[in-house]
C-alpha cells in the first residue's frame, strides 16, 4: 500500500501542476531547450496534456507526435500498476523485456533528432 500512496501523490502533484498552470500560465520551461536551443524528446507534453483536457486532439499530436502516439500504451501501464499494487501481484511493466525499454529510447533519440532537423 506504501506504493500506491506515492502513486497518488504523484498523481496529485500532476493534476495541481496542471490546474496551477491552467490559472496562471506558469510551467516548468525545458532546461535542455533553454541551454541548447533544440528541442528535447518530451518539449511539448505539458501544451500536449492541456490540449487533450481541452478535447483538442488535433493539436495535441503536432505538439509532441511520439510521446501522444505511446500515451495509451504508458495510461495502461499505469491502470495495471496501481490494480496489480493493490492486488499484491507483480505489476505488468516487470514483464515486459528490457529490449523493449532499449528500443523505446532509440526511438526518442531518433525523433528528437528529427524533430530538430525538420
Amino acid at each position: 500500500m506504501k506504493k500506491l500512496y506515492k502513486v497518488f501523490i504523484l498523481l496529485f502533484i500532476f493534476i495541481f501542476y496542471f490546474v496551477f498552470g491552467h490559472f496562471t500560465h506558469i510551467y516548468i520551461p525545458c532546461v535542455f531547450h533553454m541551454i541548447t536551443g533544440l528541442l528535447c524528446p518530451g518539449c511539448g507534453v505539458s501544451r500536449m496534456i492541456i490540449s487533450i483536457f481541452h478535447g483538442d486532439f488535433v493539436s495535441a499530436y503536432y505538439y509532441n507526435r511520439l510521446i501522444f502516439i505511446s500515451s495509451p500504451i504508458f495510461i495502461i501501464l499505469f491502470i495495471d500498476y496501481v490494480i496489480k499494487t493493490i492486488m499484491n501481484k507483480k505489476p505488468l511493466y516487470m514483464k515486459i523485456p528490457n529490449i523493449v525499454y532499449y528500443i523505446y529510447l532509440v526511438l526518442l533519440i531518433i525523433f528528437m533528432i528529427l524533430r530538430n532537423i525538420f
